[in-house]
C-alpha cells in the first residue's frame, strides 16, 4: 500500500514528534506500506501525480481541524475532486483559544474538506474529546477519539506505573518547557523562580521547542521575546536547550524526573515516557488534552488570568524583573502548587489514571488504522 502522508512539521519539535510517532503506528499496523511524505501547508499542485498514484491520503495529527483549514492552512489543490485517493484523518485536533465549542465555526471552504473526510468513510480521528465536541456541534458525527499519535511510545504503551517517581523534597532534575504565547514569558520566568524556591531540584533544564533564534518561522516580536527569555535564563544560570527542527531533541526529557511547562507536546512526551508532567494550559489544545485524560486544569482557562497584561507585553528583559515579586499572588502558580502537592500526596493517582486512558485510546487508534489494510 502506498500512503501519501501529509505532515504539518516545519520548526516546532512537537510537530516532528507527531509525524515520527504517526509513522511508527502506521508501519506497525500496515507493515507492507510505503510512505510518501508531503507538507500539508504547501500547495500540492506540483506533486499531484505522485499523490494520485497512492492508495490513500493520510493527514497525520496536529491542529488539522482549524476554522480556516482549507485552503488557508492546508492549500492542497483548488478543486479537491482532483485528488483521487480517499482522505484519512489520523488523530487531528482543533486549534482554539478557549474551550467554548459554540464559538468554533468553520469557513464554507473548510466545510468542503470536512465533507470530503466524511464522504470517504473512514471516520474523523480526533486527538481529544474537545475536538470531537467541536466537530459534533457543526454536524460532523462520524468521529473517533483516537488520541494524538504522539501519545504512543510503542515500547511503553502498556505501562501504567511511573517510570520515575520523584520524592518530594529530594528531586534531582526538572525540565521546564517554554510558552507558545509571548505574553506568557514573564509567567515562565516566575515559574522558574517557583521551581527554584519551592521544589528545589538539583538541576533545571529549560527547553525551547522552537529554539530562540530568528528565522523564517520565528520573526519580529516573537523572536525578540524568545531571545530575551534566553538571556534572562543565562543570567540565572539555568541550563537551556533548543530542540527545534526534529523529534530527536525530546530525548532531553529522558533524564529528568518531572516536566512542568507550557508545551503540549512536552506534556505528551513525558506522559508517554511515564514521567510526572504538569501542563500550564495556554489555549484549548492543552485544555482538551487534560480534560480527556482526567488531569487538573492549570492555566488561563482555569484561572481566568495570566497577570498584568500591559507590562507582560514588554519585550525587554529588564521589565520582566519587576514581575517576580508577584509570583505568589498569581493564581496560575498557586493552582500549580496545589496540584503538584496533591499528586505527591496521592502517589500520582491522577497521572497513573491518565496512563490507563492513553492505553485504552491506543486500541481505538489501532482499529482506526486497520481500516486502511
Amino acid at each position: 500500500m502506498n500512503i501519501a502522508l501529509l505532515s504539518g512539521a516545519d520548526k516546532n519539535a512537537g510537530d516532528f514528534l507527531i509525524v515520527h510517532r504517526a509513522k511508527k503506528l502506521i508501519e506497525q499496523e500496515i507493515p507492507d506500506c510505503v510512505l510518501h511524505e508531503f507538507k500539508r501547508n504547501e500547495d500540492l499542485e506540483s506533486s499531484l501525480d505522485e499523490v494520485n498514484s497512492c492508495d490513500v491520503v493520510l493527514f497525520a495529527g496536529g491542529p488539522g481541524y482549524m476554522q480556516d483549514m482549507y485552503p488557508n492552512k492546508m492549500p492542497l489543490v483548488g478543486d479537491l475532486n482532483r485528488i483521487k485517493p480517499p482522505f484519512f484523518a489520523m488523530g487531528m485536533g482543533a486549534y482554539s483559544l478557549s474551550a467554548n465549542v459554540e464559538s468554533y465555526l468553520f469557513t464554507d471552504q473548510s466545510r468542503t474538506l470536512l465533507e470530503r473526510f466524511e464522504r470517504d468513510g473512514f471516520g474523523l480521528g480526533c486527538r481529544d474529546g474537545l475536538t470531537e465536541d467541536i466537530l459534533h456541534q457543526v454536524g460532523v458525527r462520524n468521529t473517533l477519539m483516537t488520541g494524538c499519535p504522539a501519545w504512543y511510545d510503542l515500547d511503553k504503551i502498556e505501562a501504567q506505573a511511573l517510570f520515575r517517581r520523584p520524592v518530594q523534597g529530594n528531586i534531582d532534575h526538572i525540565a521546564i518547557s517554554d510558552p507558545v504565547r509571548p505574553e506568557n514569558i514573564p509567567l515562565a520566568c516566575s515559574l522558574v523562580r517557583y521551581v527554584v524556591e519551592e521544589l528545589q531540584p538539583r538541576k533545571i533544564t529549560f527547553v525551547f521547542h522552537r529554539g530562540w533564534k530568528s528565522d523564517q518561522y520565528s520573526r519580529g516580536y516573537l523572536a525578540t521575546c524568545q531571545q530575551n527569555l534566553k538571556t534572562w535564563l543565562d543570567r540565572q544560570r539555568i541550563d537551556v536547550c533548543g530542540i527545534e527542527y526534529s523529534n530527536e531533541g525530546f530525548g532531553v526529557y529522558n533524564d529528568t524526573d518531572m516536566h512542568i511547562g507550557f508545551r503540549v507536546h512536552a506534556h505528551i512526551y513525558n506522559m508517554s515516557q511515564r514521567h510526572p508532567s504538569f501542563l500550564i494550559e495556554e489555549d484549548g489544545r492543552g485544555w482538551g488534552l487534560d480534560e480527556t485524560l482526567g488531569l487538573d486544569h492549570i492555566g488561563k482557562l482555569a484561572s481566568g488570568t495570566f497577570g498584568e497584561k500591559a507590562r507582560i507585553m514588554s519585550p525587554y528583559v529588564g521589565a520582566m524583573e519587576t514581575l517576580f515579586s508577584k509570583r505568589r499572588s498569581q493564581p496560575v502558580l498557586s493552582k500549580l502548587d496545589s496540584v503538584i502537592h496533591a499528586e505527591f500526596e496521592s502517589d500520582f493517582s491522577k497521572m497513573r489514571a491518565a496512563f490507563k486512558k492513553m492505553e485504552e485510546s491506543y486500541s481505538v487508534m489501532r482499529n482506526h488504522l486497520r481500516k486502511l489494510a
